[in-house]
């Protein structure tokens, strides 16, 4: 494991923080007791601060983090939020796509998703088998009907509640 930048991404914080919350005590076995369970993002305004619910801070205590990755322990069930690039850093898998396929849809609700979103919130339960199928058909077409273009948009709002819900649910943890 590569040591995290000193100014920004402080490893050893993250380590004591990510020991602390997992069962294992040895950090090698520990990182395998966390998988991602979801993501969110705080948007910026156009002057460069942050849209409605503020911004967070990842367990290395780099702030502010725009892109929240909330990893849940499949041991013990403890939660921890921490930033996309630590979150890449200490588990090694790469959550950007999702974060792009979030703000494509975000910017433009006709947009399809990419392939790392839509699997992402089927396997969470938020898209049904049938949408996941529609979604994975028509993400490369540009021309749709428009009754592809609703049932598009339609699915892809459903996407952007999940995501909003998760955020405020976050926010909600995060005060209590």
């Amino acid at each position: 494991m590569e040591d995290f930048d000193a100014g920004s991404h402080n490893f050893a914080i993250l380590k004591a923080e990510i020991l602390a919350r997992s069962n294992s005590r040895v950090w090698e076995s520990a990182v395998g007791e966390w998988d991602l369970d979801h993501i969110f993002t705080v948007d910026r305004t156009d002057d460069g601060g942050f849209v409605e619910h503020g911004h967070g801070v990842c367990l290395c205590s780099h702030q502010p983090i725009v892109e929240h990755c909330v990893l849940k322990n499949h041991v013990n069930g403890n939660e921890a939020v921490v930033g996309n690039v630590c979150v890449k850093r200490f588990m090694g898998i790469d959550y950007s796509l999702l974060f792009d396929g979030v703000a494509r849809i975000r910017k433009d609700i006709s947009k399809a998703a990419n392939a790392a979103l839509i699997q992402f919130v089927h396997e969470r339960g938020e898209i049904t088998d049938w949408e996941l199928g529609f979604l994975s058909d028509t993400k490369s077409k540009r021309a749709l009907s428009a009754k592809q273009r609703t049932t598009r948009q339609r699915i892809n709002s459903k996407i952007l509640v999940y995501m909003n819900d998760c955020a405020l649910e976050a926010q909600k943890k995060s005060r209590d």
